[in-house]
């Protein structure tokens, strides 16, 4: 190098510094808009509801109240994304390098070490709730009802034998109709369990169903989306608390889920091929069982899919075999329902639903609902089911699907009206939107333990549209970023959403983990003694167990619990199988005429409504039943 050329290069270097510090500066100053503009949306937010109203749910000040927590949660999203992307602009080698690695991580690993990854910490993580939080047993009398008939089915049967004087084992949702016994559950619901009643663990199938579940919404992301929207999806899957209790409970709405992801796979599958009659089987099959699970969730969502699988599909490239794949196994199926009506009621038009009960039924009216049921209960009304039921299972959305809060309904409408993919957002939002439109017409808006359950089967396409959501964030970001000047606009908007994320992420489990898991954990290793502790530490063998209780039939006149689901969910159907046997307690005469029926068997008495002074006492040392 010449001296002149050197001579030039040190004259250069205040230059090259003066525009680095100019730069830096300038960066600064654009960056510093974001915590000022994260402050401004955090003032407006303030004083916006955060609380239900104390209004009526079907009342416009409770829908208004709604509307303006949807309002702040959105504004306190965007707070959280502004602070995340200021810290990313300021400090790119501390934020860039974590927050990219883990994008490629989700994004970028082999699909196979993904899907295991993802699969595997959905279905580990719901059997550890099933089986800490849940105890490995069922906690509402739903769940009793169809374990008990899981159990019938194990056994090779529709139904058992009818007990000697069923008023002693009358639980609800279990009908006794001498010679049979047997859950009033379809038989799609309770035939899933089956294979873990064989091996002892019927708890233990609905963890491996929610895995396989979360693979399945990542196959149906990509075929609907992409590749990246649907890992995106399955790890939010992941991470939902909904997700957890779905897979941790013996309710019905795990088996179905897989059901009906199956027939959506299969339809998109087919309409990319119609040729593929495979497919076609598959996605029949799976309808087929959902129609003997779930039909009005059939209804719901089949309609929205069969309508948009009609409008996109090739009609000339149909094949006749495709056809009878998925008409052939489908009528299959409508035989197996109407026939295990038949076997059941004496009728196939006549499910074990409408022999429980006539007026447990769709619809309105002032008697639709159970006949026991409270008066406040009873009835149904569009109102009701618009206003009222709608709004409880919309509510509770914030805190279930990802424990965001109310912005999961802004990211909702934003997957559904800005994503990259129109056409397959609108038919995933369809889908959604025909299962909510179909409870409607139900009479109770099943929320359990904070959980839109009956919406339960739409978690998928929920999620779905939440990735898209997101996608369209990301893509609205880099515009912002550009528009800032900050450095790198593309990666400073993508690390600051994965920084978000990481942020929602810790937040979801304090707003929708830990309170599900503090509901629950009431019905089970929260509670000081149950009669299966007390039971099995007594050591019983060959003994009638006489439960004290209330009656479901009477609760609402009586305002005494019911507490023989407590024991009832641990017989099995074949009652000279059980070791011990739990009987209602009717009284010295009956108790007496029962033990007649169950020769050489002692018999004692608990009273589960003492909670931890609950003991087991010999049957002749029982208090008196109460008066009346």
């Amino acid at each position: 190098m010449s001296d002149l050329d050197a001579r030039a290069d040190l004259e250069s270097r205040p230059v090259e510094r003066t525009v680095s510090r100019e730069k830096s500066a300038s960066t600064w100053q654009s960056a510093v808009l974001l915590p000022v503009s994260a402050g401004i949306l955090a003032l407006a937010a303030w004083p916006l509801p955060s609380l239900p109203a104390l209004a009526p749910a079907e009342t416009w000040e409770n829908w208004s109240n709604f509307a303006l927590r949807i309002l702040r949660g959105t504004l306190l999203g965007a707070v959280v994304l502004m602070l995340a992307l200021f810290v990313a602009a300021l400090s790119p080698r501390l934020s860039f390098r974590p927050a990219l690695l883990l994008e490629r991580l989700v994004f970028r690993s082999r699909s196979w070490v993904f899907l295991a990854v993802v699969t595997g910490s959905a279905a580990i993580s719901s059997a550890v709730f099933a089986c800490v939080v849940m105890d490995r047993t069922t906690h509402i009398v739903d769940e009793t009802a169809m374990l008990f008939q899981a159990r019938n089915l194990a056994a090779g049967r529709l139904w058992a034998p009818a007990p000697p004087m069923p008023e002693f084992f009358d639980a609800e949702f279990v009908i006794a109709r001498p010679p049979k016994w047997y859950g009033k559950y379809f038989l799609g619901q309770c035939i899933a369990l089956v294979p873990g009643v064989w091996i002892g663990m019927p708890w233990l199938v609905h963890p491996v169903l929610i895995g396989l579940a979360v693979g399945l919404t990542w196959m149906l992301g990509r075929e609907l989306f992409n590749d990246k929207a649907a890992r995106l999806a399955a790890l939010l899957m992941v991470l939902s608390p909904w997700r957890l209790y779905t897979g941790g409970v013996m309710m019905a709405h795990a088996s179905s889920l897989v059901m009906l992801l199956t027939v959506a796979l299969g339809l998109v599958k087919v309409v990319r091929d119609p040729r593929r009659w495979g497919w076609a089987l598959v996605a029949g099959t799976g309808l087929g069982l959902a129609c003997n699970a779930r039909p009005l969730t059939v209804i719901g969502m089949g309609l929205p899919m069969a309508a948009a699988a009609a409008w996109a599909m090739p009609w000339r490239r149909l094949t006749a075999r495709t056809v009878l794949a998925f008409a052939g196994t489908l009528a299959v199926f409508a035989v197996v329902f109407f026939a295990y009506n038949a076997a059941l009621t004496g009728s196939p038009l006549k499910t074990a639903f409408g022999e429980w009960s006539a007026t447990d039924r769709l619809g309105f009216g002032p008697d639709v609902g159970l006949e026991y049921w409270p008066e406040a209960d009873k009835g149904h009304s569009l109102r009701r089911g618009l206003l009222r039921d709608m709004y409880f299972n919309l509510d509770a959305l914030g805190s279930s699907l990802l424990g965001w809060g109310q912005v999961t309904i802004a990211l909702l409408v934003a997957g559904t009206l800005a994503s990259p993919w129109p056409k397959a957002a609108a038919a995933t939002a369809a889908v959604v939107a025909g299962l909510i439109a179909a409870n409607v017409f139900h009479v109770s808006s099943g929320l359990l333990m904070g959980q839109p359950r009956y919406w339960t089967e739409a978690l998928p396409m929920m999620l779905l549209l939440v990735a898209a959501g997101l996608t369209a964030v990301r893509v609205m970001l880099s515009g912002w970023c550009r528009m800032l000047a900050l450095p790198s606009p593309a990666c400073t908007a993508r690390s600051g959403l994965w920084l978000a994320g990481l942020a929602a992420a810790v937040a979801g489990w304090w707003i929708g983990h830990v309170p599900l898991i503090d509901i629950c954990r009431g019905f089970t290793f929260d509670r000081p003694q149950t009669v299966a502790r007390l039971v099995a530490a007594a050591g019983l063998d060959k003994a009638v167990v006489f439960v004290r209780s209330g009656h479901y039939r009477t609760m609402a006149r009586d305002h005494k619990p019911d507490h023989y689901n407590e024991a009832f969910r641990l017989m099995d159907p074949d009652l000279h199988r059980n070791r011990v046997i739990y009987a209602r307690d009717l009284g010295p005469a009956k108790n007496a005429e029962l033990l007649k029926h169950f020769p050489g068997r002692t018999a004692w008495w608990v009273d589960p409504a003492r909670q931890e002074d609950m003991e087991l006492i010999p049957l002749e040392q029982a208090p008196p039943l109460p008066a009346g």
